[in-house]
């Protein structure tokens, strides 16, 4: 229980340092890679049961990844991941940017 209250924890100060626009998180496409690989691992770790972050940090990673497609950088990071990462953060970011639909 005390390694999962600390994921949480760990996995808040990230969404921050993310929403911050952290050079160590976000500086370059490595960076970015990096940070966009953690933030998959969260979300299928999370997504298959596991207890390691809020269901509000999770939505906030979405919500990040869904604004980090405009980093000058993000094309560039999202090529270094690997298919399944790639499927997690899509998946993630459709989510938050899929159009709502109207009915008439």
């Amino acid at each position: 229980k005390e390694d999962e209250t600390e994921a949480h924890l760990c996995h808040e100060e990230l969404a921050d340092l993310i929403e911050s626009s952290d050079p160590h998180c976000v500086g370059d496409a490595a960076k970015l890679a990096r940070t966009m690989r953690v933030v998959s691992a969260v979300l299928s770790a999370v997504e298959s049961g596991e207890d390691v972050a809020a269901p509000s940090t999770c939505e906030r990673f979405k919500g990040l990844l869904a604004r980090l497609q405009s980093h000058a950088e993000a094309r560039k990071a999202y090529g270094m991941l690997s298919g399944v990462e790639q499927g997690v953060i899509g998946k993630a970011v459709m989510g938050v940017t899929a159009p709502a639909t109207i009915t008439p």
